[in-house]
């Protein structure tokens, strides 16, 4: 008797380890607040009721990396806030990524087949097309694990680099083409798309009278947990019936469970993108937010003891 006490004693804290609640953070502080322009800790933004700006955030332990699209430039802040540098981009860029070397990845898809930039220490040091069958372009990427690319296209996946071929069936040089990665994961209401150490996609079960929309922002590690980013953005209907948009982070640690991060009433939190939420190695989860006032800032929640 004592032992299957002791068993469901183990079971009932494993569970309860498991709870979504077992994972809490502290916040939102703001890190960097911005204004309109082209200064240090200005960004460019167009649009009514649209807004476009900034369309990449990237942390690490020490450095935040923001792509400011229309002033086609890469801002570079610590984590304190504090303006380090700010240095052109090599093309049109819609996206980037960094990878475990320090080298940064920009992605131009404004023609068939897309463009791929490698840059270290701010100087390019290669660049490859990549070709694409749907009628949707390449519109996002990122670096799991090492220095492996991972290519979104929307609404169609995620995908990875492979050989492209020429008419006469040699290898093309500086062109790739690409592999769907598609390996379906459960985890309670989860379903992410796995295929051995890379990243793909995931949905959430719907509930009945609420539309989501939901897209993998990246994937890595914290020592031995395993961290899942996305932004998920969720259209409900108030008890008036207008509708109302609700922003939030939805944190996956293996074993530790997952942890919602709601909306803080009064905030900047308000137009999200999937690719402005970022972890870094500690756990500290940081966003950049725009709202409908051309307000900007970067948001950091960090993880309590």
């Amino acid at each position: 008797m004592a032992r299957v006490s002791l068993v469901l004693s183990l079971l009932v804290s494993a569970l309860w380890a498991a709870r979504p609640d077992s994972i809490n953070y502290v916040g939102p502080e703001e890190v960097v607040r911005f204004a309109v322009g082209s200064g240090p800790y200005e960004i460019a933004i167009e649009g009514e009721d649209t807004l476009k700006g900034p369309c990449r955030l990237i942390a690490t332990d020490t450095r935040l990396y923001l792509l400011d699209q229309l002033n086609h430039r890469v801002l570079c802040y610590d984590t304190a806030g504090i303006f380090v540098d700010q240095f052109k981009t090599p093309c049109d860029a819609v996206d980037m990524a960094l990878d475990s070397y320090s080298r940064l990845y920009f992605l131009d898809n404004h023609n068939q087949p897309a463009t791929v930039v490698v840059t270290e220490k701010e100087e390019e040091i290669s660049r490859f097309k990549v070709r694409y069958e749907e009628k949707r372009p390449v519109d996002g990427l990122v670096v799991y694990p090492g220095d492996s690319l991972v290519f979104k296209i929307n609404q169609q996946g995620f995908y990875r680099l492979t050989i492209a071929f020429d008419s006469k069936g040699r290898e093309a040089r500086g062109i790739y083409c690409l592999e769907r990665i598609r390996y379906p994961v459960t985890y309670a209401d989860l379903r992410m798309d796995f295929d051995g150490e890379e990243c793909s996609g995931f949905t959430l079960n719907r509930e009945i009278g609420r539309k989501s929309s939901n897209c993998l922002s990246f994937l890595n590690d914290v020592t031995t947990v395993r961290i899942l980013s996305w932004s998920h953005a969720e259209t409900r209907y108030h008890e008036t019936g207008s509708q109302v948009m609700s922003n939030s982070i939805l944190i996956f640690a293996g074993n530790k469970g997952c942890k919602i991060i709601k909306n803080p009433p009064g905030s900047y939190y308000e137009t999200v993108h999937w690719r402005n939420v970022s972890i870094d190695c500690q756990g500290n989860v940081y966003v950049f937010d725009l709202n409908s006032e051309r307000k900007a800032c970067i948001l950091r929640w960090r993880p309590s003891p």
